[in-house]
């Protein structure tokens, strides 16, 4: 599950929100407790908005509830790295394997089958709520839901708001001075409209000749230094949200600007590994950022703890400990990412089958749009 944190920063910093109860529902409690600290600590630095609550029981969490947050999924990174590897194997060419492709495909029939399960729950205990659906392949699970129940529902993503983000970073502009409109589906997104409303000038020619740049030429030398930064967890963080040879050639060749990076937008696009001799596995470094966020505090460390000293060795200036939302510090330093964080969900045994029920309920006021997002993770 990737958007456990970003769904809790989301609901405590809209003002419309505020007196709100939120319930975080897990069937797992030890991860269920973890996910509660870390709600706790962000909900505390931000005066305490809403009430928080924490249930492993589905019926405690859904009773009453106005709004249902969700996002789930099944053994994640075992059956993403499935998907990727074996239709590569015979013949594929997938740039990612998750939300596009044969890869999609079986990514869509966990996450639905799940997804309907969590749906019947929320015709059982809450009928009239509103669903705000975040698990992947997005696209296909929300038209499943449409399709198969009748709970209200709305697909969101934060790949907009990430792109607006990332692009303003690049033009020195401030975000709260921007104002974008995008078209698309889910992970093939274009921004239409990219605006500084302060002057009122217009953004996207500006950007298209960024991007006309020669250190967007991505040349043999630029793909081996990527290469060499894959290799470790701070690194592949840096290529995954800055390498773009395909964002790159998006925009030249057809003056589209991408709200997302080339493991999203690439899974529509069948010369996706041909723009550059090398391309990386986005797995390869969501999977050990994910298992280094829910890392145990105490105890012997894992592989993957271990790559905490990479990691701190590649910060850069702007991830720096003031830019935290919640103000937090570790023994490690804390600092702001642009990378997308993991939670702690996993799965609801039911019979034979197993689902995964990482959701957040909502009682209270109408929702406003998710106006603040963050990216951020801290030990509990």
């Amino acid at each position: 599950m990737s958007f456990g944190p970003t769904m809790v920063n989301d609901v405590v910093h809209t003002a419309g929100l505020s007196g709100a109860r939120l319930v975080l529902h897990d069937v797992n409690r030890e991860r269920l407790d973890r996910a509660y600290r870390f709600a706790a600590k962000l909900n505390a630095s931000s005066g305490a908005p809403v009430i928080l609550d924490r249930t492993t029981d589905p019926a405690e969490a859904l009773t009453g509830a106005d709004f249902v947050l969700s996002s789930a999924e099944f053994g994640r990174f075992e059956h993403w790295r499935q998907d990727y590897e074996i239709p590569n194997r015979h013949g594929a060419r997938q740039i990612t394997g998750e939300n596009g492709g044969p890869g999609a495909v079986f990514h869509s029939l966990r996450s639905i089958t799940n997804t309907l399960g969590i749906c019947a729950d929320i015709e059982r205990y809450c009928p009239d709520a509103f669903l705000i659906n975040l698990t992947n392949p997005m696209s296909r699970v929300t038209l499943a839901i449409n399709r198969a129940t009748k709970v209200r529902n709305v697909g969101m993503c934060h790949e907009m708001p990430m792109g607006i983000n990332r692009l303003a970073r690049r033009l020195r502009v401030k975000r709260s001075d921007i104002e974008a409109r995008a078209s698309g589906i889910n992970h093939f997104t274009f921004f239409t409209e990219f605006r500084n409303k302060r002057t009122g000038e217009d953004l996207l020619p500006t950007i298209r000749a960024w991007f006309e740049k020669p250190v967007f030429d991505y040349s043999p030398r630029t793909q081996r230094v990527a290469r060499r930064l894959d290799r470790s967890l701070g690194g592949a963080g840096l290529v995954e949200f800055n390498y773009m040879p395909l964002v790159t050639h998006v925009v030249r060749e057809h003056g589209l600007v991408p709200c997302s990076v080339d493991s999203h937008i690439g899974e529509y696009l069948p010369f996706a590994l041909d723009v550059a001799d090398w391309m990386p596995v986005p797995m390869d470094f969501h999977q050990p950022f994910s298992e280094l966020a829910e890392r145990r505090p105490r105890g012997r460390p894992t592989p993957e703890c271990r790559c905490r000293c990479r990691l701190r060795a590649c910060r850069v200036r702007r991830w720096r400990p003031s830019s935290m939302p919640c103000g937090t510090t570790s023994r490690r330093g804390s600092w702001r990412s642009t990378c997308p964080t993991t939670a702690t969900f996993r799965t609801w045994p039911m019979g034979r089958s197993s689902r995964l029920a990482p959701w957040s309920t909502v009682t209270g006021s109408t929702p406003s749009t998710w106006t603040h997002w963050a990216n951020h993770w801290r030990d509990g």
